[in-house]
């Protein structure tokens, strides 16, 4: 089994604990094991961060996945694994016959990075003004969107999904005008897996823009959102 049970992409919600102790239970159940990739796990922003489901493992059936190139960047092209003892011989035999080793300067470095405290330092920055920047997006929501799109709760993660007040709002042709008009935003309804249960939205990121550029953004969708609606 592959989850997020820390967020869910692409409307955010967290595994309950009742849901992650039933997959532990299913996993030992039927000698399986479960691929918890943690994408987000670091930025919470409200309340603690959540305890991994690997934190509740207590039959050895996690494997814990998670990646540096949100938490710092991209190119330094480091992730890792926490793997059942079960499993660690056969992850490093297929590694070392498929795969190239990471760099070792890179991993050396960072190393010292995390030892020496400014890998949680800069976390904790980072997570301070990634949620400011979300508080600027939900005002400019209420300002910009009233009525039209409403942010689902929001507690985690770098982007936040909106849902059309409106079910006859054309997500995927608003997206395509947003691009045109320079504004990247995702459409919600091709998420869903049943075209009957089908809801348009948005998913928007706010992580990368700043403060100033997250209100003029607003600003747009929320003029491109009325146009479509005067011109369905």
């Amino acid at each position: 089994m592959l989850v997020t049970p820390t967020r869910q992409a692409p409307l955010g919600m967290a595994l309950s604990l009742e849901r992650r102790l039933a997959l532990l239970r299913l996993a030992e159940a039927c000698d399986g094991f479960i691929f918890e990739d943690d994408y987000d796990g670091e930025f919470r922003f409200r309340d603690r961060p959540l305890a991994a489901l690997k934190a509740l493992d207590q039959g050895d059936r996690v494997i814990y996945a998670g990646t540096f190139s949100k938490v710092l960047f991209p190119a330094l092209r480091l992730a890792y694994l926490v793997l059942p003892q079960a499993l660690v011989s056969p992850f490093v035999a297929a590694w070392s016959s498929t795969s190239r080793h990471a760099p070792v300067l890179n991993q050396s470095i960072l190393y010292d990075f995390m030892a020496e405290g400014h890998f949680a330092r800069h976390i904790r920055r980072m997570r301070k003004s990634y949620a400011s920047r979300l508080e600027t997006l939900d005002a400019a929501a209420r300002a910009y969107w009233p009525g039209i799109l409403q942010l689902m709760p929001h507690d985690a993660g770098l982007d936040v999904a909106a849902i059309a007040c409106d079910w006859e709002l054309d997500d995927i042709a608003l997206s395509a005008g947003a691009t045109n008009a320079g504004l990247e935003i995702m459409p919600l309804s091709p998420w869903f897996a049943k075209k009957s249960k089908r809801q348009p939205g948005v998913v928007l990121g706010f992580a990368a823009v700043p403060e100033n550029e997250i209100r003029k953004g607003a600003q747009l969708l929320g003029r491109l959102l009325r146009e479509l609606k005067r011109g369905r």
